[in-house]
């Protein structure tokens, strides 16, 4: 895809993505078990962590999706049958910060609740989806390299 690396490991992935070499084995862990948003936050819960699953992925998330101009493409075309437009999708995964929902709901008051609940529940799908595509924890994800 557009990022032209030869990283080879999950783990030299999650590195260049910034994880630090402390939170390497037990993000990758969460991650290899949790095949859903559930499964994820089961994980989170289960070691003790004080943060929701946005929180989690995103400083991971965000990186690859700015940097691989696939992934990000990839993403959009994901999530455009949300009926959110590509532009606040962008901004979502750019500019709100690690809990975007609550800026999200508070600054789209133009776009119905119930629109905006659907989206940030796939929101989260396609980040952990993306995310263990990426680190080649499942094949039928949206595509990385």
């Amino acid at each position: 895809m557009g990022e032209k690396q030869s990283i080879a490991t999950p783990e030299e992935k999650l590195s260049s993505l910034g994880v630090t070499n402390k939170d390497i084995s037990a993000t990758l862990t969460v991650l290899k078990e949790a095949s859903t948003p559930n499964d994820l936050v089961r994980g989170i819960v289960s070691r003790k962590w004080t943060c929701d699953e946005e929180q989690f992925l995103l400083p991971m998330f965000r990186p690859l999706y700015l940097r691989d101009p696939d992934v990000k493409q990839a993403v959009l075309n994901d999530l455009s049958s949300s009926g959110i437009p590509t532009d606040v999708i962008n901004i979502y995964f750019t500019d709100l910060g690690n809990q975007p929902y609550l800026p999200f709901h508070l600054g789209h008051q133009e776009i119905d609740v119930g629109k905006r609940k659907v989206f940030i529940e796939e929101a989260k799908r396609t980040m952990l989806s993306t995310m263990r595509a990426y680190l080649g924890l499942e094949d039928n994800a949206v595509s990385t390299s």
